[in-house]
């Protein structure tokens, strides 16, 4: 049975730091797919709609001709939940057609942000500067369903608490 100073001991040596870029790190694909589900409902970094809103996009120079794409948008990618997010507002951009700019978008461990190389991303970038970077929901949903059990079962596993 470990005594106070051995837990103690233990804990003292623990570098969490490393552990957290350890985890985070082997969950890179994980938290590229909640970003993902994250711009498919629609959702900044912060939890807001994307916004311009089709309706709002200069972009269309007639509402009838935002309505008639956002109709569009709506068929081929359905505004439906997710794991993580609820459903997408009907009219709200996902930034989605064919995948070609999201296939773009990669999580950079060591810093913890996402960025995208993919030649579109100058123009979505500045029309969505929010797009990237798990908000809120996506935050709670990466720390509930992974990071919390890896996180606590490695202190679990060094430390015996």
């Amino acid at each position: 049975m470990a005594t106070v100073s051995d837990v103690m001991n233990n804990l003292s040596s623990l570098n969490i730091e490393e552990m957290i870029q350890d985890i985070v790190k082997d969950d890179s694909g994980t938290l590229l797919d909640i970003q993902k589900e994250q711009l498919m409902a629609g959702q900044d970094n912060e939890g807001n709609p994307l916004t311009p809103s089709y309706r709002d996009d200069p972009f269309f120079k007639t509402l009838e001709a935002a309505q008639r794409y956002s109709d569009w948008k709506d068929r081929i990618t359905p505004p439906t939940g997710t794991r993580a997010y609820s459903e997408r507002p009907k009219g709200t951009p996902n930034l989605f057609i064919n995948g070609y700019w999201q296939s773009g978008i990669k999580f950079i461990p060591e810093n913890g942000l996402f960025e995208n190389d993919n030649p579109l991303n100058t123009e979505i970038k500045p029309k969505y500067p929010s797009s990237l970077g798990l908000n809120p929901d996506g935050i709670k949903y990466y720390r509930d369903f992974y990071f919390d059990e890896k996180f606590f079962g490695e202190i679990h596993e060094k430390t015996g608490l």
